[in-house]
């Protein structure tokens, strides 16, 4: 609820910053659709229609409507645009700018038109030209005024007045304006043909216009969008009196329409940005409880023997100088330093300005700095004074171990002597850290990467960012999940209940990767073959571990085989580390012992977890695409999660822009061809590559191409006060740039405050300067939740920060981009060298910090060199030398290129051989205007591809490559055809109406997805109202796809939905109304709990049942639920139970055995295979019903069933009662069986409890399908097969925490919330 307020908070005061526009370009979109055949060949297509869009753009800059062709064959482009004829030329572009924005979304098919209320555009791979009627023809009437007998006269007759003035008219266009009666009312008509038709042609299609337009009377307003012509009546005035090309109020116009614009899409980005980061972290990151808190943890910062100096760390690395560089993580980048006194140290830069985020950062500091061993790494200090937070550790020169190991030549350096001490000191470490500190504290993070090693191969463990502490009378603490996937224990993963045992099975794997030089997430020779542990495993029961040592142990060449046998035992003590059940796994002191003393006797493992079933294993794509995201090239993406990089129209720099980066690694992971067959994959490429294409052709004198933008990799301290803040800080900076060039705005305390520095150069004009702060202003909210970041611009700059940052003048982000398009002679760089020492000056006797250059190469020349070099004007003067002097120095690194930028802290400076800067600061004509339109077109499209990439690179980073691979019957184009329907289509202002304006009183629920509303439609039906958080409409895959599976079924154990809404302000589901809520309502109530009798609850079980069934076997593709639970269960008036929400339903086909997904449902709900490695069978959906049935039958949630902290769960309290034949004594009061006269109803809750437990049987292949579930409850002497353990059923560690569940409670409201986040090979 509170962050439901905090979101509807931001988006109210972010819309009110949203300025108003008065749209003459009329580019309210009317109807768009899209051919249903998808192109022939990617490879001609894509080329053939971004040229067709240039040559229509052109054309429609010069005229009013254009053809264009380009192509021959299936795979030709035709395309059509045009203006209806009383809009001005500015206007007439603004409209297209919307028109060839939209349209490309109907890409991968071959064709689509949309219809403005100013203009028309139409793409197909065949000539329409002479097409006037279609099936498409249609009619769109505005129900919300019934008008007069003598209001509908007027229609019909100003109607045909205008069928046979544009008949007539050269232009095929007329506009009639005709008073009703004697009164003050008129009606207003506007008709148009496309000038590709004949006159007899557009004579037809205005006649059909004129039939088909009556039937909208007699109601205020109506439209015809036929093939070949529009006609629109009205009794509102929407006419344009006349083309207009002059005045200055124009330009004013278009700066409101291009503000407007922008600040629109922006809202659409920062809700978009807030809705995945809730999803993504939800809950789960409030209940992280560690033995520390921020205020006590902060005091070591002020101690003066850990606290550094930034200055002192700086020059101690070289200035960050890359040569330093030792490696790069998730938190951030390592380098080698030297301190003045000669000693050697690694400092750890963490990404960005953490300093705030006190539970992130002083958790490490606090950990390493209380703990003191030869086998931990050193923390030497840290710092947190200057602009990033830094910590300061020992040097360790040979790295770590994961560089040997697993290294082909390198791995020789460590023979097994060497290879045998790494193992003691780690395990010594972990004894330490488990046995031997006043706190016990487990390290999580296990793996050779994180085992660092000195001048002597000695061990040290490092990275203490994710270990957490707890005090001796605890035997557990519950946490969010965090490490690496391969290394984590499965009774930490199922729950996340943390104890020792769970670095005693990372350090099982990590033995294991020691003796056989395989690295456990990469030892899978195909995609289901066996992880590493299962292959230690069937070689050590085949008596075969000799065949997987490490070849560069090179065994043979010892002359006794007392390493040989060293080797073997530990490969025993690896898989005793590794056995699924965590009591079975020795403590670390034990271990210790077992692998020190020659003679100690070792016990026989048993199975390590999952070792039968193929689905357990890890998917290898998923970390090599992890690899590709992370890798530290300059010229590639660094870490998605950290930057964002746009595309630039200089061709300098890196030569690939970054989203072709993005592509090239899909087309890498999953061939071409594949990628075609894949929807889904197709759209991402066309997004990242044709959208940049054709929002790239902008030529503005505000120049406000993105060169550069940095985020801040960490999260602000509180909701409600940094959006607040944010806000306020934008409207302010608004304010002052539309009577400024500058805005240094502060606006908040503490840290949540908001520091704002917004300039531009000094050769923009005012216009210029605020349509390249509106595209500033629509790229920053995408740094959000970042704590802040900087956006460099080709005409202007802006930083915001939660610090005071307005004197920095350099920083570690200081960079350089140079165009290495030409390469120029030495006259040419002499000149631009001169220009540079020139600039410097300059700018210093400028009271603006602003210098021009333009100079000639040399006398004769016709080359000429054009320098622009500005400084911030919160700088002092010493300040700003300081940094154009920099600037001046990196600069000349681009020569001999023609262009060179630097992008400082504090100035900015450019070079070029062409001229980019601006004459004079104007004012006045028609040149500019044009101009100004061109960059709104620019700006307007730069922003569409910004947020339509923005949300598809999240969604590749939160899913991964898994997602790709998902093969169900639907694909978003599919599904996007049901919002089509008239029959599924409702109006947002219907629903609205019939929810009295979203009251609180008519609130039924509120879940991880949406709140649901009761309705009451005009009809007297009554509705189900679900309203998704902020406005999904553009997240395609989420939104339709509950539309999608839910629309295709119907069973009467099913909810049925009515219909949907994307037209207004959000997207909405509309369901049939169940009045008796949902089943967790009764079974879990005391009182309510009496009104279902056993009778009653029978029937519920049977019901839902059969709806399983029904989804499994009974539709064209199996579909599975995935969070079957008493809140989806709603009962209707009768209490017959119907199935609801299917916001995370699968489906795949008859011939796919399992589809691999990310993992999604409810804890305690979801089949331990499922959960473990994300590969979903119906046996998913089968194991949450029996814990529904053993729910119903007991009255007790699972999740909630322990009465202690560390009881047992619900499945193992039925298992016991079950095995001890007194099941009787766990069926819920309130079914008071003993009222009962007779036996039978005692015997069927025995039985079902029966069921329940065959159906949470671990193993999948035990579980029995629905169908047979089905004919065990409905058979009364049905033999039943006797239950095998429930997963985990003898260890405390695997059950939920009981607090974690209150938590979870209280702050959802529902104690089965979804969670949708445990999906990607890091968890952190």
């Amino acid at each position: 609820m509170e962050k439901g307020a905090q979101i509807l908070t931001a988006l109210i005061i972010i819309t009110l910053l949203l300025p108003t526009s008065n749209g003459e370009a009329r580019s309210q979109i009317i109807k768009m659709s899209c051919d249903q055949q998808l192109e022939n060949n990617i490879t001609l297509f894509m080329p053939n229609f971004v040229g067709m869009m240039e040559q229509l753009g052109s054309k429609m800059r010069t005229s009013r409507n254009g053809t264009a062709v380009v192509g021959t064959g299936p795979d030709a482009n035709y395309g059509l645009a045009q203006c209806y004829s009383d809009l001005s030329s500015q206007d007439c572009i603004l409209c297209y700018a919307e028109a060839r924005t939209v349209l490309p979304g109907c890409f991968p098919h071959n064709g689509g038109r949309i219809y403005l209320d100013g203009c028309f555009m139409r793409v197909q791979n065949y000539s329409f030209y002479q097409e006037y009627t279609g099936p498409n023809d249609t009619f769109v009437c505005k129900n919300t005024t019934r008008k007069n007998i003598e209001f509908q006269d007027t229609v019909t007759q100003a109607v045909m007045n205008a069928v046979t003035d544009a008949s007539r008219n050269g232009e095929y266009f007329a506009r009639e304006e005709m008073m009703v009666g004697g009164g003050n009312e008129s009606v207003y008509v506007l008709a148009e043909c496309w000038r590709s038709l004949s006159p007899s042609s557009c004579q037809a299609c205005l006649e059909n216009a004129s039939m088909a337009i009556s039937k909208c009377l007699p109601w205020s307003e109506g439209r015809v969008v036929n093939t070949g012509c529009f006609m629109r009546y009205s009794d509102t005035d929407f006419l344009n009196a006349v083309p207009v090309t002059s005045s200055s109020n124009n330009r004013g116009k278009i700066i409101a329409i291009v503000v407007s614009t922008v600040s629109s899409v922006t809202l659409v980005t920062v809700a978009s940005m807030i809705v995945v980061y809730i999803l993504k972290h939800r809950y789960i990151q409030k209940k992280r409880k560690g033995s520390y808190d921020a205020k006590k943890l902060s005091k070591m910062l002020h101690d003066s023997s850990l606290n550094f100096k930034y200055s002192t760390v700086e020059k101690a690395t070289g200035k960050w100088d890359e040569y330093n560089k030792l490696g790069q993580g998730g938190f951030g980048t390592v380098y080698k330093g030297v301190l003045s006194d000669g000693r050697e140290i690694a400092v750890k830069r963490l990404f960005f300005n953490n300093k705030f985020r006190a539970a992130d950062f002083y958790n490490e500091v606090n950990m390493i700095s209380t703990v003191e061993h030869k086998n931990l790494v050193r923390l030497l200090g840290c710092s947190c004074s200057g602009p990033e937070s830094i910590l300061i550790y020992e040097y360790l020169p040979n790295m770590s171990l994961d560089h040997f190991i697993f290294h082909a030549t390198k791995g020789r350096t460590l023979n097994w002597e060497k290879r045998h001490n790494i193992i003691i000191g780690t395990a010594e470490g972990l004894v330490y850290l488990h046995e031997n500190t006043k706190c016990r504290i487990i390290h999580r993070d296990i793996k050779a990467a994180n085992v660092l090693l000195d001048l002597r191969f000695r061990a040290k463990i490092a990275d203490f960012g994710l270990a957490r502490s707890f005090q001796d009378d605890k035997s557990h603490i519950s946490t969010a999940i965090a490490g690496t996937l391969g290394y984590m224990a499965p009774e930490y993963l199922a729950h996340g209940q943390l104890t020792e045992k769970a670095d005693v099975y990372s350090f099982g794997v990590l033995v294991l990767e020691v003796v056989t030089g395989i690295e456990n997430n990469k030892s899978k020779t195909t995609e289901y073959t066996d992880s590493l542990v299962a292959i230690a495993w069937n070689h050590f029961q085949q008596n075969k571990v000799e065949e997987i040592f490490d070849p560069n142990l090179m065994m043979h060449l010892y002359p006794n085989n007392s390493y040989k046998k060293e080797a073997i035992k530990a490969i025993q003590v690896g898989l005793l580390c590794t056995q699924e059940d965590p009591s079975l796994r020795p403590p670390m002191s034990t271990v210790l012992k077992m692998l020190a003393k020659d003679n100690e006797p070792l016990p026989a493992p048993s199975n390590p977890p999952f070792m039968d079933e193929d689905a357990m294993e890890l998917n290898e794509i998923t970390h090599r695409l992890h690899q590709y995201f992370t890798n530290d090239n300059s010229c590639s993406i660094a870490t998605v999660e950290h930057s964002h990089f746009f595309p630039r129209r200089s061709t300098g720099g890196c030569p690939t822009p970054d989203w072709w980066v993005i592509g090239a690694i899909l087309v890498k992971e999953k061939r071409v061809a594949e990628m075609k067959e894949s929807t889904h994959t197709t759209l991402i490429f066309i997004t990242l590559v044709i959208l940049p294409l054709l929002a790239s052709k902008s030529n503005g004198d505000a120049r406000a191409q993105v060169i550069k933008m940095y985020c801040d990799g960490h999260f602000h301290d509180n909701d409600t006060l940094f959006i607040e803040n944010f806000v306020r800080a934008m409207e302010i900076t608004s304010t002052q740039m539309q009577s400024s060039h500058i805005a240094k705005v502060t606006v908040g305390n503490g840290p949540n405050k908001n520091y704002v520095l917004t300039q531009c150069y000094g050769d923009l004009s005012t216009q210029d300067c605020l349509l390249c702060y509106a595209q500033i202003r629509t790229f920053f909210p995408s740094c959000y939740p970042g704590i802040g970041g900087r956006i460099y611009l080709d005409g202007c700059f802006s930083r915001l920060q939660n610090y005071s940052f307005f004197d920095e003048y350099t920083s570690p982000n200081d960079t350089t981009v140079c165009g290495n398009t030409t390469r120029k002679g030495v006259l040419f760089q002499e000149a631009t060298r001169r220009e540079m020492v020139s600039v410097v000056t300059g700018a210093l006797r400028n009271a603006d910090y602003f210098v021009r250059r333009e100079t000639l190469v040399s006398s004769g020349s016709n080359d000429s060199v054009y320098v622009l070099a500005e400084c911030w004007k919160t700088l002092s003067p010493s300040s700003c030398r300081a940094c154009l002097e920099n600037a001046s120095m990196s600069i000349t690194t681009c020569l001999p290129w023609s262009e060179g930028r630097v992008l400082n802290t504090g100035c900015f400076m450019r070079y070029s051989d062409t001229n980019f800067l601006n004459t004079v600061t104007t004012t006045s004509g028609s040149s500019n205007r044009g101009r100004i339109i061109a960059i709104a077109v620019s700006v307007f499209s730069s922003v569409v591809v910004l947020a339509v990439t923005l949300a598809i690179v999240l969604y590749i980073k939160k899913r991964r490559y898994i997602q790709h691979k998902r093969k169900g019957s639907y694909d978003a184009e599919e599904m996007a055809k049901i919002l089509n329907d008239i029959s599924l289509n409702f109006k947002y202002s219907t629903i609205e109406k019939a929810t009295g304006n979203w009251d609180e009183s008519n609130k039924l629920g509120q879940g991880g997805h949406g709140t649901v509303y009761k309705g009451v439609l005009s009809d007297g039906r009554e509705i189900a109202v679900k309203r998704l958080f902020f406005n999904n409409k553009f997240r395609a895959t989420d939104f339709y796809h509950e539309v999608n599976i839910i629309s295709s079924v119907e069973h009467k154990n099913l909810v049925r939905l009515l219909g949907c809404s994307c037209s207004g302000p959000e997207s909405i589901l509309v369901y049939e109304y169940l009045p008796n809520m949902s089943l967790d309502h009764f079974i879990f109530d005391e009182t309510k709990g009496r009104e279902l009798s056993w009778e009653k609850r029978f029937k519920i079980i049977i019901g839902i049942t059969e709806g399983l069934i029904y989804l499994h076997e009974n539709t064209k593709t199996r579909i599975i639920h995935r969070d079957i639970k008493a809140s989806n269960i709603l009962l209707d008036l009768r209490f017959r139970p119907k199935i609801a929400d299917f916001g995370l339903a699968r489906s795949f086909q008859e011939n796919n055995s399992h589809i691999s997904t990310a993992i999604a449902g409810t804890l305690g709900y979801m089949a331990p295979e499922y959960l473990a490695h994300g590969r979903l069978t119906e046996k998913a959906d089968v194991y949450s019903f029996g814990v529904l049935l053993l729910e119903v039958v007991t009255g007790m949630p699972n999740n909630i069933s322990k009465t202690t902290e560390y009881t047992d769960s619900l499945l193992s309290t039925a298992w016991k009662h079950f095995n001890e034949g007194k099941v009787v004594e766990i069926f819920d009061p309130n079914l008071m069986m003993h009222t009962h006269p007779n036996k039978k109803f005692q015997k069927e809750a025995i039985k079902v409890v029966h069921i329940g437990l065959l159906c949470t049987q671990e193993a999948p292949s035990l579980r029995p399908s629905m169908s047979a579930a089905l004919q065990m409850l409905a058979t009364d002497d049905e033999p039943l097969p006797a239950p095998s353990n429930p997963p985990f059923i003898d260890e405390n560690t695997m059950e939920l925490n009981s607090i974690t569940q209150k938590l979870l409670i209280n702050d959802n409201g529902d104690h089965s919330s979804s969670i949708v986040h445990v999906s990607s090979a890091s968890f952190t």
